[in-house]
């Protein structure tokens, strides 16, 4: 009665809070309203529910209580809130269906139902788009064209038809099978399915009354064996033993049949009811097809057929409601939505009009049309389904015709177990008539019966293929008339071979001059005929690249026999069309070239491949020198190291043949092939045609076995380079995207374009050089200021403006691709004509480089076309398209401009080159140059070194005595090394202009600042040398001068500065320790920092996260407590207990180990790092001067042995987990770092992570957090001694959350106190006081010019006592980090314990954690009470100095709390 009485009480509590609606009866509520059945009494109820109750009205289906949302603005609001994300929880038979809620679709918001549907978008784009799509769909759609075809004057029941072609549908896409009408197997399926839904259509009494599922009910006990049924039968499937496996392919499977074939249902439904939108979807479908088979890509061109589909979901949606409950289960009416009068006029009227604009077009989203749902909850099949209804609709409309059966005439099409909540259709016939376009249809039928009459009569028969002959010549010169009457206006072409004579101009004014004659005499767009072939040539910059970035005109062309012949179909990246394939195969390119072509990788290629070029130039000053062949060998030996490892030298075999071989096939795509004027020819034996043919035989023979030998080697642990990258690229892909061929042609498309242009490229910059003496010398001074005689890199090259500038108008001056060609994929509008389909069309980025509003003087030579006033490199200059643009850019841009660039700078630093005086009048253009290339000629010249030969200095010191060198010898390094030091200190102090500071000593700098120990030294020393100097002040260790930087607002711009995110590298100790700064800590910001950075953050996610780092910290917590609770009354020393705390917690995440008190290994570690430590923080002589490194101080070899016992340390740990390394066991966080490391090298990226990468990675990560965590907690324990009534306060808060319980990290919202007393410890003593940052380029601070490789040191000890964010600073006060309402306080201007910026501390998240789950644990079990000899101290170690805000050691009495 008790019971009763409460449940009345809730439901009636519950039930006055929600909204009004009708009165339930006992235990069953209003089923009444659930078993509404057809259109009227289902659609009706809903407006009946609205009229009498408003907007949002509530009913009940036995216990339980549905909130139904009726008003269509708020049926979109509920849809997108993020509060009404999960599904409903109180249905006993779905949570019985999905094994306790484990399906995608009713399982609720969290971590693992985000996974399931991320997996599952990812097979949707995998395996159910584009093409592999479309083909699903026609495969499918033969059971259907079969059965339609069986009876024509029958009418037809096409449910079966309809659910056979769906399933084999998802079948196939699911799990790769397929079904006959006959199979048992999907006549079990389909009954059993068909079974489920009606049973969840109907409604389940043991969803009224769970307590029932115990009783023998028949219905309940045939749900209960049709669910098992189904689930052993997915469980039987290949691997889906799992739950979650077998939930998520009943989801896939199970909706997307029954909806898609309800919905194609109704589609037939609403051919059927309406005729005359039936023959007009057909005619649109016809006009655009015709007999081939529908695509995806021309839906746009279908939009009457789209928005019939639109309406059909509309006026028949299978969901009248859609379920969001929280706690309350909410029914949002998409009905109402789709009935809207707003948003659809007269909406219970069938008319497709209702999604189609004024002008026939599709309108955009209908915010009230919600057949897949919204928001969060959003149909996971949404794009699939829509996709694939559209292909079904098309078909079905293009093939057949559907003529309703005269009994179903008056029927509204709704099923009697319709209800409120699914709106499902009833099996009705219709007659199928078959279309004229469908063959198999014509030939099964006799429609239209074809007979083949034999011609008896020979003159009958030459008579009627003279007459065909006659009328295809007239056609086709009629459709030639009609079109080019289309396009623009041109030159007269001769019969069958066009405009030839245009193609044939040769020399720089000869083809550039065509191309302004015919602009000048025909206007911006012009047509000319090659061969059969008709080309618009566009000569309008503005054009030019509307053109480029057009949609309509991202093809190749596709009219030359040639091209095609090549590429072996157009399958090459070059030559293919827009496509899914096209782009997976620039998509797998880009991504070898990032891994095989970036960074010192290719810095490395070019270096290694320039030393023929070095050998040849080197050899005779005086003779003049053909480049060709050696720019050739350079070009391919960078290319062939990049693609497929190869080297060859001038006299190789294969690469003579391999250059004479592309050459010859060059100047024959130059000249133009005869074939591609009439490709008939081919047949014939023309000579130039059996050379074309051969030449192309023997190169793809020669790729073919380049390609099936490296595949017969290939070892997807190994990725030496392109060609490995791509055959692993082609085992991952689906197999149509990426076959043989595909490999075969995008390993020729990477090695010969990337030869040829950048060899050209190459050829005319020494042109140039050559022409342009003066501006050779200017480049050559340039380079020499910024490398000397380093090796050029890529980071510089923003130091090189005018060398830059001077190679970006060699591509803009010498056009290698005067004119550059697209074909048209539809029609499309250009300069004011509309270009059929299929139009080949040149675009003239030579008129765009030689515009003179963009390049004033275009035909002088000027480097100043790319430069500011101020001699920067100038940004993206409008017309300069060396490389094209748009969708269809040259593929490799980006590596070609690197190394053009690396290749320039190498010749410029290297060699002075003269040009020949026969080549003086020459314009460099070759006889081969044409229209489509701008080719140089062959020249000679004098490379001379710009350095001192190795033969004149080996015969200089052979001439000479021993002794007289020696003393020579070291005179010479005397004399530099002074004029190295004063150049140095003139640089930074006269120069440059640093800020001010303190007198610098010779050779030991400011270091009396450095020796300022105690509070004087971390706290006292900054704000005298802010209150003496200003905001920045430079002081000098050794002579190397460092910046301070005092100035809070100063310090913050510093720290998020990109020009500041290098660590200091003037400190020899630094190097040593971490191997040549291969540690996170002190390497430079590279690609190589930010891929460690990535590895250790992905670990500390997988390791030391909430539940697992709370563990963590309790387990490491036990030491404490034993050591605090064994004698009370005696104080301790906290220092080796908090060590041992930390080193441990360290450990067990880092590489699972675990040390007591008087462990060796913990003894000696620990006295390793402190030593070390103790050694940075007083500072060592070899960073004052670093040639001291080789003699024998005591303090020099201290640090060696401590840095070479701990690097020893962990080289050994990390060898023996390599090699017990087991990646299905993943126990720590080095386990995770091996784990990163395997995966480089597999991925063909192993330089970024060596060995000693992993083992200064995890001497990072263990030894960083064992200090700073350790030292955090002893201040803490300070302050707790120093401030009692605040350590109460504290005691306080925790006990009064957790009392007895463990702190946990969910509940540190509650402790604001605490938390503030833990962030006031840390602003109150910043550990690292001074944060230390260079400049690796010249930056602007404070008003001074720091130059590039400055040491900055940023001040956050002042940021943390700057009374703007922290009144009366120098107090240590908590409330600093409360608000008015004693809540912890946002983030604060100025508290940057770990730093900021790119370069914020990794250990930040964990750190922050750890020392606030301590802090809690240490409160709560304990109390400090200060030893009385500590009491007057400030708590500052004798070792602190202005780097180091160290803490001494002290001792505390520690009192348990109850029970510790």
């Amino acid at each position: 009665a008790s019971l009763a009485t409460l449940w009345f009480v809730q439901r009636l509590r519950r039930r006055s809070q929600l909204p009004p609606g009708p009165r339930g009866w006992p235990l069953i509520g209003n089923v009444e309203l659930l078993k509404a059945t057809g259109r009227a009494k289902i659609f009706g109820t809903f407006d009946e529910l609205a009229e009498n109750y408003g907007d949002i009205t509530t009913v009940s289906f036995g216990p339980m209580t549905f909130v139904l949302v009726l008003k269509p603005k708020l049926v979109q609001e509920g849809l997108l809130s993020p509060k009404l994300t999960n599904r409903m929880t109180s249905f006993y038979s779905l949570n019985y269906f999905t094994e306790g809620m484990n399906s995608i679709f009713s399982s609720p918001n969290n971590e693992r139902w985000r996974y399931h549907r991320k997996s599952s978008y990812a097979a949707f784009r995998m395996f159910a788009q584009g093409e592999r799509l479309e083909q699903f769909v026609i495969d499918s759609f033969d059971s259907v064209t079969k059965y339609f075809l069986d009876q024509d004057s029958e009418y037809k029941d096409v449910y079966e038809t309809v659910y056979l072609m769906v399933y084999n549908l998802q079948c196939r896409m699911t799990f790769g099978s397929e079904y006959t009408p006959d199979d048992p197997e999907f006549l079990w399926l389909r009954k059993t399915l068909e079974y489920l839904n009606q049973v969840f259509q109907s409604g389940l009494l043991v969803d009224a009354l769970p307590i029932l599922r115990f009783l023998p009910i028949k219905s309940i006990r045939g749900f209960f064996n049709a669910t098992d049924e189904l689930l052993s039968w997915a469980k039987m499937l290949h691997l889906f033993q799992d739950v979650h496996l077998r939930q998520t392919l009943m989801d896939i499977f199970g909706a997307g049949t029954d909806t898609t074939a309800m919905t194609l249902y109704w589609v037939i439904w609403g051919l059927c009811s309406f005729p005359e939108m039936q023959e007009r979807c057909y005619a649109e479908v016809n006009s655009v097809f015709g007999d081939s088979t529908p695509r995806m890509s021309e839906r746009h061109r279908l939009p009457y057929t789209d928005a019939f589909l639109h309406e059909v979901m509309r006026f028949w949606p299978l969901l009248g409601g859609y379920q969001l409950p929280r706690g309350t289960q909410v029914m949002l009416s998409t009905y109402r939505c789709h009935y809207d009068p707003t948003a659809f006029p007269d909406p219970h009227t069938f008319k497709p009009e209702h999604f189609l604009t004024e002008n026939g077009e599709l309108a955009p989203y209908n915010r009230n049309f919600f057949i897949f749902g919204a928001g969060t909850r959003v149909c996971l099949g949404e794009s699939i389904a829509k996709k694939t209804t559209f292909l079904i609709t098309t078909l079905l409309i293009q093939s057949f015709k559907f003529i309703q059966s005269p009994e179903f005439k008056d029927s509204d099409g709704y099923k009697e177990s319709s209800s409120l909540l699914f709106a499902m259709p009833r099996r009705f016939k219709v007659r199928v008539v078959p279309r004229k376009g469908s063959m198999q249809a014509l030939l099964s039928t006799n429609a239209w019966p074809i007979r083949l009459v034999p011609v008896e009569n020979r003159k009958a028969a030459i008579t009627a293929a003279a007459i065909a002959g006659a009328s295809l010549a007239t056609l086709w010169f009629v459709r030639r008339l009609r079109r080019r009457s289309r396009l623009p206006p041109g030159p007269r072409g001769w019969p069958l071979i066009g405009n030839v004579e245009l193609f044939k101009a040769t020399g720089r004014d000869a083809v550039l001059g065509t191309i302004d004659r015919l602009a000048e005499k025909y206007g911006d767009m012009t047509t000319v005929k090659f061969g059969a072939l008709s080309f618009v040539l566009v000569f309008d910059p503005k054009l030019v690249q509307e053109g480029l970035l057009s949609k309509q005109l991202t093809n190749r062309f596709t009219g030359f026999y040639s091209l095609d012949y090549f590429t072996e179909g157009m399958n090459s990246i070059f030559a293919a069309p827009n496509s899914e394939r096209w782009r997976f195969h620039r998509k797998s390119s880009y991504s070898a070239f990032r891994m095989f072509a970036q960074g010192e990788r290719l810095e490395q290629f070019v270096v290694d491949s320039f030393d023929g070029v070095v050998k040849y130039f080197s050899g005779q000053e005086s003779e003049y020198k053909d480049v060709y062949e050696t720019v050739y060998l350079l070009v391919y030996n960078l290319q062939c190291r990049m693609t497929f490892s190869s080297e060859y030298t001038p006299d190789d075999p294969e690469f003579i043949w391999l250059r004479e071989t592309m050459e010859f096939l060059n100047i024959g795509f130059q000249k133009g092939v005869i074939i591609d004027i009439l490709p008939i020819l081919r047949f014939l034996p023309f000579k130039s045609c059996r050379g074309f043919i051969d030449a192309t035989d023997g190169l793809l023979s020669w790729a073919k076995k380049l390609c099936e030998k490296r595949k017969a080697s290939f070892n997807p642990n190994e990725l030496n380079d392109i060609l490995d990258f791509l055959i692993q690229e082609q085992r991952q892909a689906i197999a149509h995207l990426f076959q043989d061929v595909h490999l075969r042609q995008t390993l020729i498309d990477i090695f010969t374009a990337g030869t040829d242009t950048l060899a050209m490229t190459l050829y005319w910059v020494i042109w140039g050089l050559c022409s342009f003496p003066e501006m050779q010398e200017r480049c050559y001074a340039e380079v020499n200021s910024v490398f000397g005689d380093s090796t050029p890199r890529m980071s510089e090259r923003h130091r090189l403006p005018y060398t830059d500038a001077f190679l970006h108008e060699v591509m803009r001056f010498w056009p290698l691709g005067p004119l550059v060609p697209r074909e048209c994929s539809e029609d499309c509008q250009l300069g004011g004509y509309q270009l059929p389909r299929g139009t080949q069309v040149m675009l003239s980025t030579y008129r765009s480089s030689f515009d003179p509003t963009a390049f004033p003087d275009p035909h002088t030579f000027k480097p100043e076309h790319f430069l500011t006033e101020k001699g920067e490199l100038a940004p993206h200059k409008q017309g300069y398209m060396p490389f094209g643009a748009g969708t269809r850019v040259c593929l490799g841009e980006s590596i070609a401009k690197k190394t053009t660039f690396l290749i320039t700078t190498l010749l410029i630093q290297s060699f002075k080159f003269v040009q020949s005086s026969e080549c003086k009048d020459f314009d460099g253009y070759g006889e081969n140059a044409s229209l489509l290339f701008g080719l140089p000629k062959r020249f000679k010249l004098i490379g001379m070194q710009n350095f001192l030969s190795v033969s004149k200095l080996n015969e200089f010191i052979s001439t000479k005595e021993p002794r007289t060198l020696i003393a020579g010898a070291a005179t010479v390094a005397a004399v530099s090394a002074g004029a190295i030091y004063l150049a140095k200190y003139l640089r930074y102090r006269l120069r440059y202009k640093l800020p001010p500071g303190p007198f610098a000593w010779p050779l030991v700098g400011t270091l009396e600042v450095f020796n300022t120990k105690g509070r004087k030294g971390a706290k006292e020393l900054p704000d005298k040398l802010a209150e003496n100097y200003g905001d920045m002040v430079t002081i000098s260790l050794g002579n190397t001068p460092m910046v301070l930087v005092l100035n809070p607002d100063l310090v913050l711009e510093g720290l998020l500065s990109k020009q500041l995110t290098n660590r200091s590298s003037g400190f020899y100790s630094f190097t040593y320790a971490t191997e040549d700064k291969n540690d996170i800590f002190a390497a430079p910001n590279s690609e190589r920092l930010r891929y460690h950075r990535k590895s250790a953050f992905s670990a500390f996610r997988v390791f030391a996260q909430a539940d697992r780092l709370e563990q963590f910290v309790v387990d490491s917590f036990d030491s404490v407590a034993e050591y605090f609770v064994d004698q009370s009354n005696e104080p301790k020393d906290v220092y080796e207990t908090v060590y041992l705390l930390i080193y441990n917690l360290q450990c067990r995440m880092t590489f699972s180990t675990e040390y007591t008190p008087q462990d060796a290994e913990f003894l000696w570690l620990r006295n390793s790092i402190e030593g070390l430590n103790q050694s940075v923080q007083k500072g060592l002589l070899i960073d004052l001067l670093p040639s001291l490194r080789f003699l024998p101080l005591q303090s020099t070899r201290r640090f060696y042995k401590l840095t070479d016992g701990l690097l020893s340390w962990a080289k050994e740990l990390c060898e023996k987990r390599q090699r017990s390394f087991n990646p299905s066991e993943l126990n720590d966080i080095l386990d995770f770092l091996v784990k990163e490391q395997r995966e480089a090298v597999q991925a063909g990226q192993g330089h970024l992570f060596q060995d000693v990468h992993l083992r200064q990675t995890l001497m990072d990560i263990f030894t960083a957090g064992t200090d700073t965590t350790s030292m955090t907690l002893y201040w803490m324990v300070w302050a707790l001694c120093d401030n009692p009534e605040m350590q109460e306060r504290c005691y306080a808060e925790v006990n009064s959350v957790f009392g007895d319980s463990t702190p946990r990290m969910s509940e540190r919202h509650r402790l604001p106190y605490t938390d503030a007393f833990l962030h006031e410890v840390m602003r109150f003593w910043p550990l690292v006081t001074m944060i230390p940052r260079e400049c690796y380029e010249d930056c602007q601070l404070g008003g001074y010019q720091l130059p590039r490789g400055t040491q900055v040191m940023l001040s956050t000890y002042r940021c943390h006592f700057d009374p703007k964010n922290f009144p009366d600073p120098h107090t240590f006060k908590p409330e600093h980090f409360l608000t008015e309402k004693g809540e912890l306080a946002p983030h604060k201007q100025g508290f940057m314990p770990f730093g900021a910026g790119t370069r914020v501390c990794l250990g930040e998240s964990i750190a922050k954690k750890t020392t606030f789950l301590i802090t809690t644990l240490l409160i709560q079990s304990f109390k400090f009470i200060q030893c009385p000899e500590y009491k007057g101290s400030d708590g500052y170690s004798d070792d602190a100095i202005i780097l180091f805000a160290l803490p001494k050691r002290f001792k505390v009495r520690v009192v348990p709390r109850k029970s510790a």
